[in-house]
């Protein structure tokens, strides 16, 4: 029963620091469901243990190619706290 519960841990870690990371940057490239604007992302960065991601380098061009929004670094921390009540709550800061 240990084990199982070391490798389910394992594999958390791995699927949520790497592989979803890697996943959302390129969803969020690509994926643009009909829309002309062209999206960029340097990186992305995911924490699954705190419930974060970091986006850094994120633009958003109109379709004359010209920067319609664009930020250094997009971070968001859900809090563990939003899961038993009603309300989503987020952090407001890395820390």
């Amino acid at each position: 029963m240990v084990k199982r519960g070391a490798w389910l841990l394992v594999i958390y870690t791995v699927v949520g620091f790497l592989i979803c990371a890697h996943y959302s940057r390129r969803c969020g490239e690509t994926d643009r469901q009909g829309t002309p604007s062209e999206v960029t992302i340097e990186k992305v960065r995911l924490n699954p243990y705190a419930l974060s991601v970091s986006i850094r380098g994120l633009k958003i061009k109109d379709p004359d190619a010209e920067t319609l929004l664009a930020w250094d670094e997009v971070y968001v921390n859900l809090q563990l706290s939003s899961f038993f009540g009603h309300a989503w709550v987020f952090d407001e800061s890395p820390s």
